[in-house]
């Protein structure tokens, strides 16, 4: 054998020891470039459940969904093939007896010498096994991510991806998360801390982290999330990225922080403490351990009937009591319990079963409240109530007798408190109507000799009032004469009155006529002195007009004949000037005479004037006297008719006198009998 044949020997036993390893692991089948099966080996055999015999000569559609045979991917599936082109993937394929396979293949066309395929080899591994282990875990995760919210990270802590119900948790798009470091989600302050890095390192070091964990959303509001934290590792073991399970518990999370809130402020004001539905003491609070003077250690495991009195601890009532608490049945009410060392205790409580997740009890908490200072308060008001009851009896005992007319009564009060005084009042009020019975007694006994002798003075008294009767009406005839004098009087000086008044009306209406009279007179004057001066300044003008016209004449003449008809206008105006300045000497005459003639007239005015002020004067005094002397004959009418009426009203009297004296007389009668039935009402008294 030479070299060359050697070598190619040496090739086929290679092949030869491929094949065989590749036989011994993997599932092989040869194809026809049409897809009919030419040779299958045991393991692919066994992956579809045929024979060799069934498969041989058939067309690889046997082991594939008819639908997808009937598909146009099918059919470019083997032409792709035919055309020497690889093809691998995952596969799902049907077994014999019609169960799903998914083998992990690669379809080999074999080639010829001149490079044409002419076949094709298929080997697969069976993956049916892992790809529905992998299908569970994706429908888990799948089942989660519509449950809850998921978040993927990078070991740095930068965002991946994350589900719509993440991202609707905190408020945010996945296009203003992706990229972003997991931070964004805390507050400041922690993002910042020690612990946070570590959080952080603990995770890419592969170790797992669960809890209720605060976040903040997009808009800053708070948010609790219960989730878990997973790092994910490759096939080497190494963890590559952190998938963040997580259930927004906010609401939960402030219900139950209202409720340990409440839970808490009732454990403040009030004693708590917790037993099994067995009655032994689970736990209780500072609260209940103050009342009951008792530590923690000291009753923690001990059955409730520690504070119980032994006698209802042992009763039926007793084992009720618990039974009705297991049956999960509320009791409230006032409670006697006995603390350290006897003791007694007085709560107002609730026994309040706890009920499991089934709804079934398994612990019970009662709260409680000390009510022992309340209840002591309530047996001290009981007890002098009672007291009270027994004096009031004994009071309201004498107080009968002292009413049928025994005063003989004794009542000692017993103390200071209010009905002790009020027994104290009573007893002194009996004591001085002992002594105001007495005095009635004796003084009913002269009551009727003194009735004999008021009626004795009454009857003198009548006597001599129709005696003052009689001078009374001989007044009253004199006074009504002395008013009808004054009634005249009156009426006359009212008239003489009036008259004055309107005398001195008339007198000040005539005075003020004269006083406008010197006015007039007075303004007359003063225009007169007026006219006087324009007329003065007139003159001087007619003076200077006739100069001025003497002037021009002088000219005129000057001038010859061309000043000649200028010198006859001159000549008239001079003479017109002469004329005005006679006038004015006469009109200045006149006036000069008027001047004197009104102030004449102003004088004798003026003294016209005094006069009637003299005038007004005297009948201003003649008035008012007239008044003065009306009013006191007015105030004498009043008088008089005061004094007739003061005069009646003692006649009338007087009568009303007289005949009260008559009843007095009359009355004593009567009184002399009630005085005999007085002292028969006093003797039913026993002092």
């Amino acid at each position: 054998m030479d070299a060359a044949s050697h070598v190619s020997h040496s090739q086929d036993l290679d092949l030869q020891a491929i094949n065989t390893a590749l036989n011994r692991v993997q599932a092989v089948i040869e194809f026809e470039l049409d897809g009919t099966i030419l040779h299958a080996n045991d393991n692919f055999l066994r992956v579809v459940g045929y024979s060799l015999a069934e498969v041989q000569g058939k067309h690889h559609a046997i082991f594939c969904d008819p639908e997808y045979v009937k598909t146009a991917e099918y059919r470019d599936f083997w032409a792709k093939l035919g055309r020497g082109e690889f093809d691998q993937g995952e596969y799902k394929r049907r077994a014999k007896d019609g169960r799903e396979v998914w083998i992990n293949a690669s379809y080999n066309p074999i080639l010829d010498a001149d490079g044409k395929p002419y076949k094709v080899i298929k080997f697969a591994t069976d993956i049916t096994a892992s790809k529905r282990r992998n299908a569970d875990y994706e429908g888990k995760i799948d089942a989660i991510s519509k449950a809850q919210a998921v978040i993927e990270f990078r070991l740095d802590g930068t965002v991946i991806r994350a589900n719509d119900n993440f991202l609707k948790s905190v408020g945010y798009t996945l296009a203003e998360i992706e990229g972003k470091h997991h931070r964004i989600f805390c507050e400041a302050e922690y993002a910042k801390s020690e612990e946070y890095a570590q959080f952080w390192q603990k995770l890419a070091k592969g170790e797992f982290d669960a809890g209720e964990y605060k976040r903040v959303t997009k808009d800053g509001r708070e948010i609790w999330l219960n989730a878990t934290y997973n790092p994910i590792f490759d096939t080497e073991g190494r963890p590559f990225k952190v998938v963040k399970f997580a259930s927004d518990v906010t609401a939960l999370k402030k219900r139950n922080a209202e409720y340990e809130g409440k839970v808490s402020a009732i454990g403040k004001a009030q004693a708590v403490i917790e037993f099994d539905m067995q009655g032994n003491v689970l736990d209780a609070n500072e609260n209940f351990l103050a009342v009951m003077d008792y530590d923690l250690s000291d009753i923690k495991g001990e059955h409730h009937r520690m504070f119980c009195e032994p006698e209802y601890a042992s009763s039926a009532e007793y084992k009720k009591f618990w039974q009705k608490l297991n049956r999960g049945e509320f009791d409230a009410g006032r409670y006697k319990r006995l603390g350290n060392h006897g003791k007694v205790v007085w709560i107002q409580a609730t026994y309040n079963p706890i009920l499991d997740l089934n709804g079934k009890p398994y612990k019970v908490v009662k709260f409680a409240i000390d009510i022992s200072e309340q209840v002591n308060l309530e047996n001290s008001i009981q007890a002098k109530a009672s007291n009270d009851s027994r004096k009031v009896n004994a009071l309201l005992e004498s107080v009968a007798r002292a009413a049928q007319g025994d005063l003989t009564c004794n009542i000692v009060p017993e103390g200071d408190e209010p009905i002790d005084l009020l027994a104290g009042g009573i007893s002194k009020m009996i004591v001085d109507l002992r002594g105001v019975i007495g005095n009635v007694v004796s003084a009913a006994n002269g009551f009727a000799d003194a009735s004999h002798t008021i009626a004795e003075r009454a009857t003198g008294v009548a006597v001599g009032t129709q005696a003052l009767g009689a001078t009374v009406e001989e007044m009253n005839a004199s006074i009504d004469g002395l008013t009808f004098s004054i009634n005249s009087i009156a009426e006359n000086t009212s008239n003489a009155d009036y008259l004055a008044k309107a005398t001195q009306q008339e007198a000040e209406a005539g005075a003020r006529a004269v006083a406008k009279s010197i006015e007039a007179m007075d303004l007359i004057n003063r225009s007169s002195e007026d006219i006087g001066e324009i007329v003065k300044v007139i003159s001087e003008i007619a003076n200077q007009t006739n100069m001025l016209a003497f002037n021009a004449a002088i000219e005129a003449a000057r001038a010859g004949e061309h000043g000649l008809g200028f010198s006859v206008v001159a000549d008239e105006v001079r003479k017109l000037a002469e004329r005005s300045s006679q006038a004015t000497k006469e009109i200045s005459k006149l006036i000069n005479e008027s001047v004197k003639r009104v102030s004449t007239g102003s004088e004798i005015s003026r003294q016209a004037s005094d006069a009637f002020d003299k005038i007004v004067s005297g009948v201003a005094k003649t008035t008012l006297a007239i008044s003065d002397i009306s009013k006191a004959a007015n105030e004498q009418l009043l008088t008089a008719r005061e004094v007739s009426t003061a005069i009646q009203y003692i006649a009338e009297e007087t009568e009303k006198s007289a005949a009260n004296c008559d009843s007095i007389a009359r009355s004593t009668d009567g009184l002399n009998e009630r005085a005999g039935s007085l002292n028969q009402t006093v003797s039913g008294f026993v002092v």
